[in-house]
């Protein structure tokens, strides 16, 4: 694959740690109810320049480390000037190209409610990759919510100068 545009599933194949014992999962499939889990995978050898992780959260705390190294918090575990800051729903971890090779380990808690499953969109890229993607996924709704924008306005237009012109 192109190093320039690199994005592959990161989704499969975590190992969860429960009472000492790994377990092998295969993607969500094991957090349904639970209110925390904490999952670990290794990186692959060689990462792309400009390496992130990325995944969509349904505003869960999410901490995530690599070998203990913290690389990203965010949630209730930051506390923020307002109060708490829930984490947005696209969640980008830069990873650097010696992180290659490292164990990376996923600390997700639900904040509000049941967790139900973990992200179902677990994906390694780098940045442009991710962003084209991220572009590719959005375009169709923001495209049409533009249009629909567009025509609201125009509505507004000839109601006002219809209204004006009797």
């Amino acid at each position: 694959s192109d190093e320039g545009n690199s994005l592959s599933d990161f989704y499969r194949d975590w190992v969860k740690t429960s009472a000492g014992t790994a377990l092998a999962i295969d993607g969500a499939k094991y957090a349904v109810g639970e209110d925390s889990v904490t999952v670990s995978k290794a990186l692959p050898g060689t990462l792309p320049r400009d390496a992130v992780l990325y995944m969509r959260s349904n505003h869960n705390e999410v901490s995530c480390y690599i070998n203990g190294r913290e690389l990203f918090c965010e949630g209730v575990c930051r506390e923020r000037t307002f109060g708490i800051a829930y984490t947005g729903i696209w969640i980008i971890i830069p990873l650097e190209t010696s992180d290659a090779g490292q164990t990376v380990t996923l600390e997700i808690e639900k904040t509000d409610g049941n967790m139900g499953q973990l992200p179902e969109e677990l994906l390694l890229a780098n940045r442009n990759a991710l962003t084209n993607e991220l572009v590719h996924q959005t375009a169709l709704p923001v495209g049409i919510a533009s249009f629909m924008l567009t025509l609201s306005v125009f509505m507004l237009i000839a109601g006002f100068l219809l209204r004006r012109r009797n």
